[in-house]
């Protein structure tokens, strides 16, 4: 499941994944951000719940990157768990997002 919100007051999407991130909530995933197209935005991507990320996810994070890009925006990736941050330490994201 994804739960996605924009706030107008600090041009932020926020988008909050369930327990299992991976292939099945592709559209979900894509949906939560694909309508956003204002310049310098920041999307938050809250993972405290997520205990399992697999491949597929992890190239969903990286089109949301291009896309963010694209909009002169960034991605956070927010409050992972333990289980979350040592499968996005294991494939180097660490080096490619900013995670708090």
């Amino acid at each position: 499941m994804v739960q996605s919100q924009y706030d107008t007051s600090t041009n932020t999407q926020n988008i909050a994944l369930a327990e299992r991130f991976d292939f099945s909530i592709q559209k979900e995933f894509r949906d939560a951000y694909r309508h956003t197209e204002k310049p310098h935005v920041e999307f938050k991507v809250d993972l405290p719940d997520t205990r399992y990320i697999d491949s597929a996810a992890l190239g969903m994070l990286l089109v949301l990157d291009d896309h963010a890009q694209q909009l002169g925006g960034k991605v956070i990736l927010c409050k992972p768990s333990d289980d979350a941050l040592k499968i996005l330490q294991f494939a180097n994201f660490d080096h490619i997002f900013d995670i708090r």
